[in-house]
């Protein structure tokens, strides 16, 4: 939450505490340093942080839903996610979605790491309503490759 003081974060105390700390905070740093955050990136980032990253590096607790998603090749394509401007039309689907393209683009290639990051520089300093990210992956953006990446790495990591 904006205030005259700065960000201010608020997570109700419980035993997911400390999750619902980190998520909040990926959304107050992206709010602090982006003119315009889509919702699809917002809600990516903050679920893809949200687990402790030793974690997220054995298995991320979203890895399993999605890969059921992926096994059926029922992942959206990411400007289907790219549409969505408002938070009530955001399911839960969309948020294990939009944590899948994410995890998509940070891990594993070079060149979709690069497009993004490519991406979010022109999202800070360019004009945000003609930023798309689909369109800077070209080729790279398919709902196919993000399944084979979700069905690869799910079989790499391990649980503890």
């Amino acid at each position: 939450v904006r205030s005259p003081t700065g960000p201010r974060i608020f997570a109700a105390s419980g035993p997911s505490l400390v999750e619902n700390l980190r998520h909040e905070s990926v959304h107050a740093i992206l709010h602090q340093h982006f003119p315009v955050v889509p919702l699809w990136l917002d809600e990516g980032l903050a679920e893809y942080f949200e687990a402790p990253f030793e974690e997220s590096m054995r298995k991320d607790p979203h890895l399993d839903l999605v890969t059921k998603r992926a096994k059926r090749g029922d992942l959206p394509a990411l400007a289907v996610l790219e549409t969505r401007n408002a938070s009530e039309t955001l399911s839960i689907q969309d948020y294990e979605a939009s944590w899948a393209w994410i995890h998509f683009c940070l891990v594993g290639s070079k060149v979709r790491r690069s497009s993004f990051l490519t991406y979010l520089n022109d999202l800070k300093y360019g004009d945000p309503s003609s930023t798309s990210l689909s369109l800077a992956l070209g080729k790279e953006c398919s709902s196919k490759k993000l399944c084979d990446h979700i069905l690869t790495i799910s079989k790499q990591m391990v649980t503890p």
